[in-house]
């Protein structure tokens, strides 16, 4: 069945994922687009709640934590990923909020949150052009600051290593800052997303800071050899 089929990846997930075997189309992963109860009880598995007592973590313990750790960062994918952008939209919205009430209850709300914006960041833009997506955008109206940081977190750590030409300076760092501010421009006249718009006008200062030090850095390596 297909619930065996999850239990197996899981048993060998470190094999399936690893640098020989990277593997982003499991069926556990499938399963978590589908279920948010297993994404909480991911979470539970890897997270201690709000409440809970520190204990000595036993080797099994352990072992639980570092596969759910495995299960939720080796999940590049989203909820709705194969439906149509409106009916898209709806799924990721019902799939979040769903997933942040089950964790409420066992008091991992906040740890499940960065998790989630960890997801939504990676979400491509819908209809409109505009990232985040309106479901993200929805979410993080709603939440508000908590949510709104860790989603602007996720997508910076979204980038990854980033590689320049000799003197290149921050010419992408400019171009990603001027991506944001025109998401922001095209938000603004809705007049309902002022979250939203400020995560981006957020990022968009982040990377035009960036790109000053970078110009700045060029400019001293230049100085220094005699180039400028």
């Amino acid at each position: 069945t297909a619930n065996d089929v999850v239990k197996l990846e899981i048993a060998y997930l470190p094999w399936l994922t690893g640098p020989f075997g990277a593997n982003t189309e499991l069926r556990l992963y499938r399963a978590l687009e589908e279920q948010p109860e297993l994404f909480a009880q991911l979470v539970h598995t890897l997270y201690r709640g709000d409440n809970d007592v520190a204990d000595e973590a036993d080797d099994q313990r352990a072992n639980f934590a570092r596969t759910a750790h495995h299960v939720l960062h080796g999940w590049k994918s989203h909820p709705g990923r194969d439906l149509g952008d409106d009916a898209r939209q709806v799924r990721l919205l019902e799939w979040c909020t769903q997933a942040l009430d089950l964790t409420k209850i066992d008091h991992r709300e906040r740890v499940a949150e960065a998790e989630i914006a960890r997801i939504l960041a990676r979400v491509p833009v819908g209809s409109d052009g505009v990232w985040p997506c309106k479901a993200a955008r929805e979410l993080i109206e709603k939440r508000g600051q908590s949510l709104r940081d860790g989603v602007s977190l996720a997508k910076r750590n979204l980038r990854g290593m980033v590689t320049k030409e000799m003197y290149e300076g921050g010419k992408q760092e400019r171009d990603l800052a001027a991506q944001f501010r025109a998401g922001a421009s095209k938000l603004r006249p809705d007049g309902q997303w002022p979250q939203t718009i400020a995560l981006l006008e957020d990022l968009a200062t982040q990377y035009e800071a960036e790109a000053e030090a970078s110009d700045a850095q060029v400019k001293s390596e230049k100085q220094e050899v005699g180039a400028d």
